[in-house]
């Protein structure tokens, strides 16, 4: 008889303890992210409400990007020195911030080249495959989905405004300097 009671008894323990080792510990309450389909779906609207017809989806950065001026002059090639900022904001408008102009590699402290936006395993980032179409003066918007870039938590700016979870971020790029690099 204690066989039966205690095997089942031990079955449960151990049940107990391994679904509470999978909660989470923190209090962060557990989101539901949206996936690439549904985001695509939120930006798709948006560009169709706001007449953007310039924005396409970028499926090698899983990005929307559209220039909205070429600017002027040569584009830079990789070994090019740029300098650029940005601003972003929530689809609704509200800013979440901007940029001074950035001309150094915040890793070197050496002048920004274009390639300095190749990861090491040599993929362009988002940076770089905009910068990369732009002239200087020349501006481009970009639509990054949060399913890829952000997620479902919400977040802090380092000034304290708050990101939404799910939230699809625009940046505004302005290229505002390129020089060869010689």
């Amino acid at each position: 008889m204690k066989k039966t009671f205690v095997v089942p008894l031990m079955t449960f323990a151990v049940a107990v303890l391994t679904l509470a080792s999978c909660m989470k510990t923190d209090n962060t309450p557990q989101c539901t992210g949206y996936s690439l389909s549904q985001d695509r779906q939120v930006i798709d609207s948006f560009i169709n409400d706001k007449g953007m017809s310039y924005m396409d989806f970028n499926s090698d950065i899983n990005a929307y990007i559209g220039i909205t001026n070429p600017g002027e002059g040569s584009m830079p090639a990789a070994d090019s020195v740029i300098s650029y900022k940005y601003s972003i904001s929530l689809m609704d408008g509200t800013s979440l911030g901007t940029s001074d102009t950035i001309s150094r590699n915040t890793n070197t402290g050496m002048l920004l080249k274009l390639s300095d936006f190749v990861n090491t395993n040599g993929v362009a980032t988002v940076e770089y495959t905009v910068l990369s179409q732009l002239r200087k003066g020349g501006t481009a918007k970009v639509i990054l989905p949060s399913s890829v870039y952000f997620g479902c938590n919400s977040q802090n700016t380092a000034d304290g405004k708050v990101i939404p979870g799910n939230s699809q971020l625009i940046y505004d790029f302005t290229l505002t300097g390129v020089a060869s690099n010689q």
